[in-house]
């Protein structure tokens, strides 16, 4: 394991921590107009957040692959 390995670890980390908490806010944002918002409206927010979990997941896949690769 090198410097870079830890280095590339650790910004493989941040970017999942910014996609998580990037999920986060949009399911909070859908659970807050869920039966106040228009359909339409809703939808919307729906696809938001399940386009950041995809984002989320890619993060986290992203991440333990190095880990596994790498041993880091």
């Amino acid at each position: 394991m090198t410097k870079e390995h830890c280095e590339e670890k650790t910004r493989l980390l941040i970017a999942y921590q910014a996609t998580t908490e990037k999920y986060s806010t949009a399911v909070s944002e859908l659970a807050k107009k869920m039966g106040t918002t228009p359909k339409l409206e809703y939808d919307n927010l729906h696809r938001l957040a399940e386009q950041a979990r995809y984002e989320s997941l890619d993060a986290r896949d992203r991440l333990e692959r190095h880990t596994a690769e790498h041993g880091c």
